[in-house]
């Protein structure tokens, strides 16, 4: 399938998901995440697979360490009260009963794409 066309089959997936007048609320936080994360991703390895593919151990201990950093200072700030999610906008599943999967999800795409980003932007001397 080629991408202009992906692209606007899934710009109309999300148009009638978002409008579906059924769709659970619950669900809103991991559809917002994985909607408009993914193709992020997918264009990244697009542009640069091959290079990701060799430099692979450069985005993995990056986004692990990243991820399971901000992941456990969330869940400290959840255990405290600082923060929370309200039940209507998440679909329920939590990590050790405390952090919606959808929030530790979040925090480990979002350091993919900046250890992506910064490798595919990094000149190809300093690699």
């Amino acid at each position: 399938m080629g991408s202009p066309r992906f692209f606007a089959i899934w710009g109309s997936v999300g148009v009638a998901l978002k409008e579906w007048p059924n769709r659970d609320q619950r669900i809103h936080y991991a559809w917002h995440l994985l909607f408009w994360f993914l193709p992020v991703v997918f264009i990244q390895w697009i542009v640069a697979g091959p290079m990701l593919l060799a430099y692979s151990w450069h985005v993995l201990v990056p986004t692990l360490a990243i991820g399971t950093y901000l992941c456990l200072a969330d869940w400290y700030a959840i255990q405290k009260g600082i923060w929370y999610f309200d039940p209507k906008q998440i679909t329920g599943w939590k990590i050790a009963g405390e952090m919606p999967w959808e929030e530790a999800a979040f925090f480990y795409i979002t350091s993919l794409l900046v250890a992506q980003t910064f490798l595919i932007l990094l000149p190809a001397t300093l690699r």
